[in-house]
């Protein structure tokens, strides 16, 4: 006799199967068995019931285990969030290391001489210009009636020259920075610098 196996839609089918080759009649059912086997009509439809019940079970069962669509885009969502954090990290990283190699270059400069000379003139012309705002609004407010007046400009032109002091001050503050970048500029200044050479005058 062919041996043949369960299948996936009934377990039973393959019995019944091998009962019509074979010519074995199939049980009926009496009044002494169970109500429900008296209801079916046969052993066959019983165990088609029970398989269907059976998947009905186990496809509830992994519908309950599997994630909600929702949920996966809600992962797909927080996880390009965090990229783009991670991004704008990067970013803000980069920028701070920049600045503070600016602020290394800018400390490296105080050793020059030039600049050692000139600086606390400079820090007392920025004081002066502070306490001295109101005086400086009142000469802005003179050049705003001079370049409106009829008058010769031999008439106002000494209220300018607080203004032309601090102009001329801030320019040669600026020649002496571009003198330092000249200095630094230097193989030779270079190589003192990296030596360990103090060049500073004091």
């Amino acid at each position: 006799m062919q041996n043949i196996g369960t299948t996936t839609t009934n377990p039973f089918a393959s019995i019944l199967a091998a009962s019509q080759q074979t010519g074995l009649p199939l049980p009926r059912t009496t009044a002494i068995l169970p109500s429900l086997l008296n209801s079916a009509t046969s052993l066959v439809d019983i165990g088609n019931a029970h398989h269907a019940a059976l998947c009905k079970v186990q496809s509830l069962r992994a519908h309950k285990d599997a994630p909600l669509a929702a949920d996966v885009l809600m992962q797909e969502a927080l996880c390009k969030l965090l990229h783009t954090a991670n991004g704008n990290n990067m970013i803000i990283v980069k920028g701070q290391q920049e600045i503070a190699a600016r602020v290394r270059a800018l400390k490296s400069k105080e050793c020059i001489p030039v600049e050692r000379q000139h600086q606390q003139d400079f820090i007392s012309l920025l004081r002066a210009i502070f306490e001295s705002g109101s005086t400086l609004q009142q000469l802005y407010e003179d050049i705003a009636w001079a370049l409106n007046t009829l008058e010769p400009a031999a008439s106002w032109e000494d209220r300018l020259q607080p203004i032309l002091a601090v102009l001329a001050s801030c320019q040669a503050y600026e020649a002496c920075l571009n003198q330092q970048d000249q200095l630094l500029a230097r193989p030779r200044f270079a190589t003192g610098l990296q030596n360990g050479v103090n060049t500073v005058s004091k």
